[in-house]
């Protein structure tokens, strides 16, 4: 199946502490003597020879709304070691990594982040299984069958396995489908399981578990309500600025409205066009649509 990332044309250098793993790049460990001497080998041959150019991380173009970082979406190891070396003073304190950008869209992030193993071990059943599990969920595995009927009317569903191949393309059917038929054996299994016998100390412990947890899930649960209020509210905002937008786009000799204007006299050296490139912001706005 072929792949169907896109990724920046140029490659760009990067200080370490301006990226983060992304949330489902989780960090896989080494479990094996093998695999432990391995990750010694492999952070002493960064640390020796840096990240080579033909060996670059895959970062997202957008960064975190929290830190501010880019994502690492393939590279994490080479990042840590940069980071572990660096600290070490193995390497400089200037370092920079080698990167792409990943274009695409957000439908091909597993494939970017799951795709490539970027260790010589393959992914463990057990990594496999909690990917499938965290990004399908629960729900989605049980559902076995690919089709159905309600009231007399066809439904027909993609199957699961299907549905995972074709977001990360370099798992085998087989493989997908060993995982899956573990996860509904060992999900069934959990779902069986009964409450022991709890004795009044524990009832008492767990209900004040439950209302701890409940406390932030109640905050979590109002804080997205009300970020949907936000979301609308400037999606309303978006629009009525819009309309005023387009009164304020007529009128010019040249089809592409203000911004073929803004573009085309921006860095002119004639004097009228002066006050055009005082407007605050605007150069800036044209510098980063052209790197877009």
């Amino acid at each position: 199946m072929e792949s169907k990332i896109k990724i920046s044309e140029e490659m760009i250098r990067v200080r370490p502490d301006k990226l983060e793993p992304h949330p489902w790049n989780f960090e896989r460990l080494p479990v094996t003597n093998e695999e432990k001497e391995e990750w010694i080998n492999f952070k002493e041959s960064i640390w020796r020879d840096g990240v080579w150019a033909d060996k670059p991380i895959l970062i997202s173009k957008e960064k975190s709304s929290i830190t501010g970082k880019h994502f690492i979406l393939r590279g994490r190891r080479r990042w840590k070691a940069i980071t572990e070396g660096i600290k070490k003073e193995k390497l400089p304190s200037n370092y920079t990594i080698p990167a792409f950008y990943l274009l695409s869209d957000e439908n091909t992030l597993f494939e970017a982040i799951y795709g490539d193993n970027d260790t010589p071990f393959k992914y463990r059943p057990e990594d496999r299984q909690r990917i499938i599990k965290e990004r399908w969920g629960v729900k989605a595995i049980l559902e076995i069958s690919s089709g159905g009927s309600r009231k007399g009317e066809i439904i027909v569903k993609k199957p699961l396995h299907q549905i995972i191949k074709e977001a990360i393309p370099s798992w085998s059917k087989a493989t997908i489908e060993y995982d899956l038929t573990a996860l509904r054996k060992a999900l069934k299994a959990e779902a069986e399981s009964k409450y022991p016998e709890l004795s009044e100390e524990k009832i008492a412990n767990l209900n004040r578990q439950v209302r701890s947890w409940w406390e932030r899930k109640s905050k979590i649960l109002k804080l997205e309500e009300e970020l949907e209020e936000v979301k609308k509210g400037y999606k309303e905002k978006i629009q009525q600025i819009s309309g005023e937008l387009s009164t304020y786009s007529k009128g010019f000799p040249v089809a592409g409205g203000p911004e073929k204007y803004i573009e085309s006299f921006i860095n002119s050296k004639r004097p009228e066009f002066k006050s055009l490139q005082e407007i605050r912001g605007i150069k800036d706005w044209i510098k980063k649509n052209k790197k877009g």
